[in-house]
């Protein structure tokens, strides 16, 4: 960069930026591989008199031929197809319409599971996130979507997922304050209406009722850990290594959530969760018994 007379910095425009693929480091990188990545935009060639164009995009890597009306793109499956394409590669994805780039809310790919419902792999707003009925997460920059598996699917909804904000209908809430204020505005109230006079003598005559007390509740019985142990087959192998390490070992949420790519607060979020799994499932087993 360079400093103006008037003490303003200004772009140098033989500097030039590249991103990195999904999985690289900066402390790996070498002078042949940053030259690589920065011959991105790469000119792949030209074809029905349209320059072809690699590009690395906000959705993914992909294909762009021509420009303003007539500009046609294709997505391309991974990264380093981005330096290796070439042009007859290139005609054969242009030759088939059909695999245009991916549409927001589309989905990159679909786990099934025989114990839950399926995930899916979506492509959204700001990039891919995993979700199911219930839950969102979404990818990191060095995650790559489609070399996601089931597994992976699976423990990143469960580590990171959140509920989907609720959408609010601002309209409808507008017009039912309007509505509101102007009833407000428009009646007396009762009290305001009657004698002062009145309301003074039903205060003096009318004692408040009072309420009966409802019996203490018994305090519930904890359950030793030995029994909710034999409940450990109902858990994920990440919930089940976590509260075994915290329950078991005795090592607390700070120790054990590093080892398995886990934030502390959502460790010992999971931890009462399992808790509470565990509880349940240990009370259901009691109360068939019992039964």
């Amino acid at each position: 960069k360079t400093k103006t007379a008037k003490n303003k910095t200004e772009k140098d425009p033989d500097i030039r930026f590249a991103s990195l693929f999904p999985g690289e480091n900066l402390e790996d990188m070498t002078l042949e591989r940053a030259l690589e990545l920065l011959s991105i935009p790469r000119v792949v060639g030209v074809l029905d008199g349209l320059e072809v164009v690699a590009k690395n995009g906000k959705f993914g890597p992909y294909l762009e031929k021509g420009e303003g009306k007539s500009k046609d793109n294709r997505s391309l499956e991974n990264h380093e197809l981005l330096l290796t394409i070439t042009l007859e590669q290139a005609k054969v994805l242009f030759d088939q319409p059909g695999r245009k780039r991916s549409a927001i809310g589309s989905t990159l790919k679909l786990f099934e599971y025989p114990d839950r419902s399926p995930i899916e792999i979506k492509l959204g707003r700001f990039g891919p996130y995993i979700c199911d009925e219930n839950f969102n997460a979404w990818l990191r920059k060095e995650e790559d979507a489609m070399k996601f598996d089931a597994v992976e699917a699976r423990n990143v909804l469960l580590e990171r997922g959140k509920p989907p904000k609720a959408k609010e209908d601002k309209k409808g809430a507008k017009k039912t304050a309007t509505k509101t204020v102007a009833k407000t505005a428009s009646k007396p109230s009762s009290a305001a209406a009657k004698p002062a006079a009145k309301t003074s003598s039903k205060t003096a005559t009318k004692a408040p009722a009072k309420k009966a007390t409802a019996p203490a509740k018994p305090a519930s019985v904890p359950i030793p850990w030995a029994t909710l142990k034999g409940h450990l087959g109902t858990l994920s192998d990440l919930e089940r290594t976590l509260i075994v390490a915290m329950r078991e070992e005795g090592k607390k949420a700070e120790e054990v959530a590093p080892g398995l790519g886990l934030e502390v607060a959502k460790a010992k979020g999971m931890a009462l969760q399992i808790s509470k799994k565990l509880n349940q499932a240990a009370r259901a087993v009691a109360g068939t018994v019992l039964a």
